[in-house]
């Protein structure tokens, strides 16, 4: 299993993604938002894996730990969740705006980190 500095560069990498995606002005949105929630993803494993010294492996393991740990966190963790997949299944992005990817990456790249004690993520 990665460890908490793997995380963090994986952290790192997906915001170098969305950032080359252009961000909330990307004409990709269900890309852009995605990227953010896998942000998030890395945000809560690099999370888990400092206090808990332990990873989880499928979604559904990550949000029953988080609900655990900071049900707050666990609520924002479900808003980038659905996003995302509204943006990538149902076709979404065409219902999508500039103000909701903004939204996704307020709580991926600041509330979360926050919330969950690791390092706020700067693009």
């Amino acid at each position: 299993m990665p460890k908490a500095k793997e995380h963090r560069d994986q952290v790192e990498r997906n915001a170098r993604f969305y950032v080359s995606l252009g961000q909330d002005q990307s004409p990709y949105i269900e890309w852009a938002i995605t990227a953010l929630f896998y942000i998030a993803v890395h945000v809560v494993e690099e999370s888990f894996d400092r206090k808990l010294t332990r990873c989880t492996t499928t979604h559904g393991q990550r949000y029953r730990l988080l609900v655990e740990q900071d049900p707050v966190a666990a609520a924002n963790w479900r808003i980038l969740e659905n996003t995302s997949r509204t943006a990538r299944y149902d076709c979404g992005y065409q219902r999508l705006s500039e103000r909701d990817v903004l939204r996704c990456e307020d709580l991926a790249l600041r509330i979360m980190p926050r919330q969950l004690g690791v390092n706020v993520v700067h693009i």
